[in-house]
């Protein structure tokens, strides 16, 4: 589902919890960055959705434009 990711631990995540109450969670995490093609987001969305710990994890995606070399290893991986 992915070609590459990467892991960043963060020392510490605030939240708005529970949602409308005005108080605020802290936590410990990590930012999980996951190279794909937009075929594969839907399942790639209900994996992390399946596998996260948290009630309403954040699963954001972004479409950028990368080196021609980098779009066909990517493709190469995910066949």
């Amino acid at each position: 589902l992915a070609s590459c990711f990467d892991i960043f631990k963060r020392e510490l995540t605030q939240y708005f919890w529970p949602p409308r109450s005005g108080k605020t969670e802290s936590a410990r995490g990590a930012l999980l960055i996951l190279e794909t093609l937009p075929a594969q987001l839907p399942r790639l969305r209900r994996l992390v959705k399946k596998l996260h710990t948290d009630k309403l994890p954040f699963i954001g995606s972004l479409k950028i434009e990368v080196e021609p070399a980098f779009a066909s290893w990517v493709k190469g991986e995910l066949k």
